[in-house]
């Protein structure tokens, strides 16, 4: 993703209304980090996300290292769950795409991929592995 973009999505998600979701900003005043997590990058911004019917939170971080921009995923113990790096035009609209790959050593990455997709779809990007936000 471009500055431009992490910056306008941050912006946008400070600012949603949401009805199923509590959003509060976190702060990124101690040098731009995150406390207790993203050691040698930045934070643009960092959202705690809560869904309302059942409490369940992820943090949502803004953050730029070396020349990259991107959004990372948290799960609340802090483990990454998606880094989402690639914004694609489709139809003529701007849609964040991200590619699940999975690396564990088990022999049994290819049924992950393949489960992926049966159950969430290939969106309409052209990776058979990629999802589509909207």
């Amino acid at each position: 993703m471009e500055k431009e973009q992490v910056v306008f999505l941050s912006n946008e998600l400070e600012q949603a209304n949401l009805s199923l979701f509590n959003v509060k900003k976190l702060d990124t005043t101690v040098k731009n980090f995150l406390p207790g997590f993203q050691k040698g990058k930045e934070a643009i911004a960092g959202f705690e996300v809560t869904k309302r019917e059942n409490n369940s939170s992820y943090l949502f971080t803004f953050i730029h290292t070396g020349e990259n921009y991107y959004l990372v995923i948290y799960s609340q113990n802090k483990k990454a769950m998606a880094e989402l790096k690639n914004i694609e035009m489709i139809d003529g609209n701007p849609h964040i795409v991200w590619k699940y790959s999975p690396a564990k050593r088990d022999g049994k990455n290819q049924e992950r991929k393949d489960y992926f997709t049966k159950n969430f779809g290939r969106g309409h990007s052209p990776n058979p592995h990629s999802k589509v936000f909207y």
